[in-house]
């Protein structure tokens, strides 16, 4: 897909909170990884996703209206046909 911006959206649970960071800094790297490779990346806390689901759904589908229109035409008709 070149030149098409992805989404990736991350469920972080408790274990993403841990004292040292050290799941944090892991976080980081990757995503920095998949921004380079063209990816979107929006991280939504799992608490959220539970007790709040359509103020999580609201913000991943704002996420997705940020990319650029070629991606969502792509990701819609996966052959771009």
């Amino acid at each position: 897909m070149d030149g098409a911006a992805m989404l990736n959206v991350e469920v972080d649970g408790d274990h993403h909170l841990d004292r040292r960071g050290q799941q944090r800094r892991n976080d980081l790297a990757r995503d920095e990884i998949l921004g380079n490779l063209g990816w979107q990346v929006l991280r939504e806390p799992a608490w959220r996703c539970h007790d709040a689901p359509d103020a999580a759904a609201d913000e991943i589908r704002s996420a997705y209206e940020r990319l650029p229109a070629f991606s969502r035409e792509q990701s819609a008709d996966p052959q771009g046909v």
